[in-house]
């Protein structure tokens, strides 16, 4: 699950994306969609694109004022990467930040890249004045009330790219899928 928060916020619960075009094609295909009303004065873009096991997802948003983004993965796989050594970090943020536990806190430069059993991913950064990259473990879905009381949920790995200080963000992932016949 990929998601954007900002300002450590929760979106509009009655936000409506649009769809802004959609194609498929043989080999995967492409969709483009919008969203101004998650979150006061921000617009979010987002685009992928599908070719066979290569998924290029970009996510944009736009701000007339500066703003705190995290772009959010929730894998239930725990993803192995490279970014030296991390410092421990409590989350307090929000309610749902005090719910992952054992974090580590890194600073990230353009590129950050993981690895997982059923694929790789790249993500390209914006520029911002403050990238941190933020890692833990937390109850999982099924179910929000589950993972708040902490029972019946299966752990997974949050992985937080947070940009502080700029008005825009962008975020350009690629995920090379993995075939389940042959790990490649």
């Amino acid at each position: 699950m990929i998601m954007v928060t900002v300002d450590y916020k929760d979106q509009n619960r009655k936000a409506l994306g649009k769809l802004i075009s959609y194609e498929a094609t043989p080999n995967g295909g492409r969709a483009e969609a919008e969203c101004t009303t998650a979150y006061s004065g921000v617009r979010m873009l987002r685009k992928m694109n599908l070719e066979g096991n290569i998924l290029d997802d970009t996510f944009d948003c736009a701000s007339d004022s500066v703003h705190v983004y995290e772009y959010v993965l929730l894998f239930n796989e725990k993803p192995v990467f490279k970014a030296g050594k991390g410092q421990s970090v409590v989350l307090d943020e929000s309610k749902v930040h005090s719910r992952i536990k054992n974090v580590k806190k890194y600073k990230v430069g353009k590129k950050v890249s993981f690895k997982t059993p059923s694929g790789d991913l790249l993500l390209k950064l914006s520029e911002a004045p403050v990238k941190e990259l933020l890692v833990g473990e937390a109850p999982g879905i099924p179910a929000l009330k589950l993972a708040e009381e902490g029972t019946g949920a299966q752990l997974c790995y949050p992985v937080i790219v947070r940009l502080q200080g700029s008005k825009n963000m962008r975020i350009s992932a690629r995920w090379t899928i993995f075939n389940a016949n042959t790990n490649k």
